[in-house]
């Protein structure tokens, strides 16, 4: 059942590196708006401080890369999540799906289901036992 649990997480794990990834861009992108804004007021440009701006330029270029391979990557994972997904009956599909792919709580599941918590807990549990089941018919 772990191992179930473990694939489904697989696509947040990925789609969490690739915010982390977003996250840096950023500061580099602030760091470089900031750099490019001293540039702007001093009459003297430096070779020291242009360095600076097209390392900065080359590290954002990188990290943009790795988003957009990260993110792709992320997006495929949930297609196949989705798709392995569709192969469990309803209302167990629903329940690992809103878990898994919208990353909800147990109690927010529950509540849009109206089912229990204590049902839907039980419920995941048998879900992801049928998850792992899902080829042997």
């Amino acid at each position: 059942m772990s191992s179930a649990k473990e694939e489904l997480k697989q696509a947040y794990y990925k789609f969490k590196k690739a915010d982390e990834m977003l996250e840096e861009y950023q500061k580099f992108k602030t760091r470089a708006e900031k750099m490019t804004s001293v540039i702007s007021e001093s009459t003297a440009r430096t070779n020291r401080t242009s360095d600076k701006v097209g390392k900065n330029a080359v590290k954002m270029a990188d990290l943009k890369d790795k988003y957009n391979t990260l993110l792709l990557d992320a997006e495929n994972e949930q297609v196949r999540i989705i798709q392995e997904l569709n192969k469990v009956c309803e209302p167990y599909r629903t329940v690992l799906y809103k878990r898994y792919v919208q990353r909800q709580n147990f109690e927010t599941i529950a509540s849009e289901m109206y089912y229990s918590y204590i049902t839907i807990i039980k419920m995941h549990g048998e879900a992801l036992i049928k998850y792992e089941r899902r080829n042997e018919k």
